[in-house]
């Protein structure tokens, strides 16, 4: 009789790759929560600037209007994934080519800012 053998490809990826962030940067600031809290997420995404993510409406249903309520959801749907800058959607939206996605609307953050964020997730994302 005859045999049938299948044989599957291991290099295959199962899923696709998280976009490279720069690895070598220079943070603006210390790379903790309190300080990406402070001059990042507070000042752009939840209280001021555009605040899309206040209190009142949360834009895709993320608040970052208090640091702990920040904290929470921001460890929530891969937005933060500790120790990986690249595939945590907060890093992606900040580096996204289209001006849709990208994160925050209309004023985009310093190189320097991006990779005082990246350098705490990397670091573990510590609250």
């Amino acid at each position: 009789g005859w045999v049938l053998v299948m044989v599957a490809c291991g290099d295959e990826p199962t899923e696709p790759a998280c976009p490279p962030v720069i690895a070598e940067c220079t943070p603006q600031y210390e790379p903790v929560f309190e300080s990406v809290y402070t001059n990042t997420i507070q000042r752009s995404c939840g209280v001021g600037g555009n605040s899309c993510h206040g209190s009142a409406a949360p834009a895709g249903n993320l608040d970052l209007s208090s640091p702990s309520v920040a904290y929470d959801q921001l460890l929530m749907n891969n937005r933060v994934i500790p120790n990986d800058p690249s595939c945590s959607v907060i890093v992606q939206r900040m580096h996204h080519a289209d001006s849709s996605l990208l994160m925050p609307p209309g004023s985009p953050l310093s190189d320097a800012e991006i990779c005082s964020v990246q350098k705490w997730i990397e670091a573990g994302a510590a609250p």
